[in-house]
């Protein structure tokens, strides 16, 4: 670094990891799992922040053994899952001090894995933006955590349905209950931060009122007590335990031929099937009630979650990829904003103001109409990339 640098360079650390750490060796008739306990501090810029982990890691033996053990301790223990390194949290405090919303990552994926691998990275992938985002939101229900983790959800729940044909077992139904019920208890946070940024700001002309503020209040209570509960904690680790080594994974299961044949052939079919169904169903965009549009705004989400993605295994037409998928978003942001009206529809009556509101997004649903309608027709016009 010092001859890459020159001779003036100074280096320094930029944060300081101070833990003290109790390791000890697990064994089991059948595995071995070294375990780390670590509590004490990161530290940078003046800033400090705690650090109380324990990591388990599997040194021989079943991967099973290592999820036992993880579930027996989250029986006795209030522990909660985590993917936020010692390194985020001090490049985080370096920065400024808090932890930023994690956006989704797209896994690697290449033409020489099973659509079961794709499978895996891909629901891998949304579950840790999951585990991101729920621990900012236990610290604070802060409007983009919040909205991060539901995106995660989204993207978990479009990928179980986009496998379904390979992940059905015994216990996926469970998964997508635990799911559903948790996106249920983020959507009203959510909702009323969309209104409150986009509907409210747009005709109230003011600051909030005490109604509006204590019924965000309320919706973003209500997102972290989920988040902090114990159905939170067993959801996540029994989703990643299922992801990792569920009875889909085994070589008997229902849907192994599925599973085993290759991404490539998979990603295609699957990406076909979603077009053409969105096509069709999105023919007379302009004459749909709010409840079918906003049926198929999530058909199109689910198509563009895989798009977004499989994009990698088609690099022989990048340009039609670039196309296709700028279509699809422009799509899905105009048949966003005419979700964003229905719901203010519903919740403004609730508030003052209402009247005003409800003027402004009237006129603004009918420029969105159009726009959608047209971005529809580009969208139908893309070119497939695979």
């Amino acid at each position: 670094a010092g001859a890459a640098l020159g001779p003036r360079a100074h280096l320094g650390p930029l944060f300081t990891v101070r833990v003290d750490r109790l390791a000890l060796e697990i064994r089991t008739p059948d595995s071995l799992i070294e375990a780390c306990l670590d509590g004490g501090t990161v530290e940078a810029a003046c800033r400090s922040s705690r650090v109380d982990e324990l990591e388990l890691e599997l040194k021989a033996g079943p991967p099973e053994a290592l999820f036992a053990l993880a579930a027996r301790l989250g029986e006795t223990f209030p522990t909660d899952l985590s993917v936020v390194t010692k390194a985020d949290r001090g490049f985080a405090l370096a920065e400024g001090g808090a932890l930023a919303a994690r956006h989704f990552t797209p896994p690697s994926l290449t033409a020489a894995m099973t659509a079961g691998q794709a499978f895996s990275a891909m629901a891998r992938a949304a579950l840790e933006q999951i585990v991101w985002n729920a621990e900012l939101v236990r610290a604070e229900a802060a409007v983009e955590a919040i909205h991060q983790l539901r995106v995660g959800v989204r993207r978990l729940r479009a990928t179980l349905a986009t496998f379904r044909t390979l992940v059905a077992d015994e216990q996926v139904a469970e998964i997508k209950t635990r799911l559903k019920w948790l996106a249920g208890e983020l959507d009203p946070a959510r909702n009323l931060d969309v209104f409150i940024e986009g509907a409210w700001g747009r005709a109230a002309h003011r600051d909030l009122d005490a109604d509006v503020e204590a019924a965000r209040a309320a919706a973003h209570d209500r997102a972290r007590a989920a988040v902090v509960s114990p159905a939170m904690r067993t959801l996540l680790l029994e989703t990643l335990v299922w992801i990792e080594a569920g009875p889909w994974t085994l070589k008997g299961a229902a849907g192994a031929k599925a599973r085993d044949r290759s991404v490539r052939r998979f990603a295609a079919a699957s990406l076909e099937k979603g077009r053409h169904r969105l096509i069709a169903r999105a023919a007379r965009l302009g004459r749909l009630e709010p409840e079918q549009r906003h049926r198929i705004r999530i058909q199109a989400k689910g198509l563009r979650y895989g798009a977004d993605v499989f994009d990698q295994l088609f690099a022989e037409h990048p340009k039609r990829a670039r196309r296709f998928l700028a279509a699809l978003e422009r799509l899905l942001e105009d048949l966003g904003g005419l979700n964003d009206i229905a719901t203010a529809r519903t919740l403004a009556p609730a508030f003052a103001e209402s009247a005003a509101v409800l003027a402004a997004e009237a006129v603004r649903e009918r420029e969105l109409l159009e726009a959608a309608e047209a971005a529809f027709k580009a969208f139908r016009v893309a070119r497939p990339y695979w």
